[in-house]
Parts: structure tokens; sequence; C-alpha cells
């Protein structure tokens, strides 16, 4: 089975700093639960990407946008991201765009749709 290569957009670096500084102030033992459970399910993509539901967000991008669900407490955060297949002997990869709490707007309801659209690319 070919394993995917995980690429990271700066806006998706973004929402994993901000969870978990704004975590860090409340307890640093949070703030390194919810980094090393990120970093797990990011790392669970390198094998079947595909596996996970096409996300509600898909109808507003060019390319397939796909989520993962990683639930912290009685949060969930939904990963969303694109898969690209792999090529003659090279990995597929998996662009993480962003990566949302569950109670945030969907993406492409946003006035900022354009800036949005650039962790895509």
């Amino acid at each position: 089975m070919t394993g995917y290569q995980i690429l990271i957009s700066e806006p998706a670096e973004i929402d994993i700093d901000s969870t978990f500084h704004y975590l860090l102030l409340r307890s640093p033992e949070a703030a390194e639960r919810f980094r090393n459970g990120i970093t797990d399910a990011l790392e669970s993509l390198t094998q079947m990407p595909q596996r996970c539901a096409i996300a509600p967000e898909n109808e507003f991008f060019d390319v397939e946008v796909r989520q993962l669900i990683y639930r912290y407490g009685r949060s969930a955060y939904r990963i969303l991201f694109t898969v690209f297949a792999p090529e003659a002997d090279e990995p597929g990869i998996v662009r993480i765009i962003r990566i949302r709490h569950g109670a945030q707007q969907l993406l492409g309801h946003s006035t900022d749709q354009a800036d949005e659209q650039d962790g895509i690319t």
C-alpha cells in the first residue's frame, strides 16, 4: 500500500497553534494532549485518506475537500484536506487546508473565501 505525504498549509498551522496557545493558558497538560492528538490524527491520513467523508465545504471549491473529525474532550475539530493521488514512484499528497472547531462557520460562507481557498492550491 502506498503511503501519503502530509503537507500542512500555513492557515492550518495557525489553526493548530492558536488552539494550542488557547489551551496552554488554561492547562499545559491539556495543550500537550491536544497537540499530540492532532498530530496522531494528521499522521493517520498517511494511509487511506479517502476513507474520510467529503466535507460540506466541498461544493465551494474546485478540488475535492474531505474532512477527518478529531475529537478532543467534548469538542470536535474538523481537519479539512485534499488528496492528490500518487504518481509513478512518488507518494500521494494529503494537503491539510484548515483545522476548524466544530462550532465554527463553514469555509466558503465567510467574506474571506478567496483567502481561504489559497490554502488548497
